[in-house]
């Protein structure tokens, strides 16, 4: 049961792409306008701004990489537990059960 759960969480990941590209277009947006406002308002040179904010997209972008990564590895790791454990299970009752069929 909580294998399907696991499994669903991991699975879910691919619905939030939409979410996911929304606010990696607002990570490149925000220092963007920033850095267009910096040259409009106090005249720092739109050379020096712009790479400085692409940078810090750049960072955030990884950052959320890096995050949610991260939570899909761990969910991963769950679920191959579980499954190992529920391998070991159907062996100990299969061993088991051949057993007592011998007695």
């Amino acid at each position: 049961m909580e294998l399907k759960k696991l499994e669903q969480q991991r699975d879910a990941y691919a619905s939030k792409i939409l979410p996911l590209g929304i606010k990696i277009a607002v990570i490149f947006l925000i220092p963007a306008a920033i850095a267009v406002l910096l040259n409009k308002f106090l005249n720092v040179p739109i050379r020096y701004t712009l790479p400085v904010a692409f940078l810090l997209s750049w960072y955030g972008v990884i950052m959320i990489y890096r995050k949610t990564s991260r939570e899909v590895r761990a969910l991963d790791q769950k679920i191959k537990e579980l499954r190992n454990q529920d391998v070991r299970m159907k062996t100990e009752e299969d061993v088991s059960s051949s057993g007592t069929d011998a007695n």
